[in-house]
């Protein structure tokens, strides 16, 4: 197991913000880099990336899908639910979030953020559903007389046809899951480490070793870390983009 990472001094915690370090180093990055821990928080985070971004591409363009082809009782109402979903804050929602991952027996685990990111993404299933009203649904009618169900008429038509705003949802949901801090932080805390969390995610592990800890040059290489990643996967995306057009 790794040594944690030394405390940052009095002076280096008093100085200014934007004051340049009187000895340049580079000794965090390499802490950063070869700590255990911070590895199996970006591995934690990568999990919960992957396992939101599949949930919900799949189950938001079969949603988006049922409620713009097919027609059944209360469908306006279920619609109308859903934009009540989106103008409510989400703070005013974090006791009843709490109680049902503590129900489900996910409180303190991967499952607990990666339900919140699946289930909370209405806007991006409405941006699947309004994408939907503009494919034909001729479509629809050839693959249903060549004997195709649903699924498979998701899966082979509707999800290439959508394929220009998956991009989207992928940027929005790689961003968010590295960036959002109060889902993982107030639903993932249990006895084990500093802040009471047995379950780190790359965020989290920054907090702890900046908050609790006070170890800011460490907490400071993981920030910039995260922003190098985030910037080379945009890069790379608008690169992608730019080959395709």
């Amino acid at each position: 197991m790794a040594p944690p990472p030394a405390q940052a001094e009095p002076s280096q915690v008093n100085t200014s913000p934007l004051a340049l370090p009187p000895e340049p180093t580079l000794e965090n990055f390499k802490e950063v880099l070869t700590n255990k821990r911070l590895i199996t928080g970006v591995k934690n985070t990568l999990l919960i990336l992957a396992v939101s971004l599949f949930f919900n591409i799949l189950l938001g363009t079969i949603t988006a899908y049922i409620i713009e082809r097919f027609n059944f009782r209360f469908k306006k109402v279920v619609v109308a639910l859903f934009f009540v979903g989106m103008l409510v804050p989400t703070f005013v929602t974090e006791i009843a979030r709490f109680k049902i991952i503590n129900g489900l027996g996910l409180y303190g685990s991967p499952g607990a953020p990666i339900l919140i990111y699946v289930a909370s993404d209405l806007m991006q299933l409405y941006i699947y559903r309004q994408f939907l009203s503009n494919l034909s649904t001729s479509l629809d009618e050839s693959a249903l007389l060549d004997g195709a169900n649903w699924f498979q008429r998701t899966r082979y038509i509707i999800v290439p046809a959508i394929r220009p705003i998956i991009t989207p949802a992928v940027i929005n949901t790689v961003f968010t899951t590295f960036k959002t801090f109060d889902v993982v932080y107030l639903l993932t805390q249990q006895a084990g480490a500093k802040t009471g969390s047995g379950f780190h995610t790359i965020l989290t592990y920054a907090y702890e070793n900046a908050f609790i800890t006070n170890n800011y040059g460490y907490s400071s290489a993981i920030s910039i870390i995260i922003f190098i990643l985030l910037i080379a996967f945009s890069a790379r995306f608008q690169l992608r983009e730019e080959g395709d057009l």
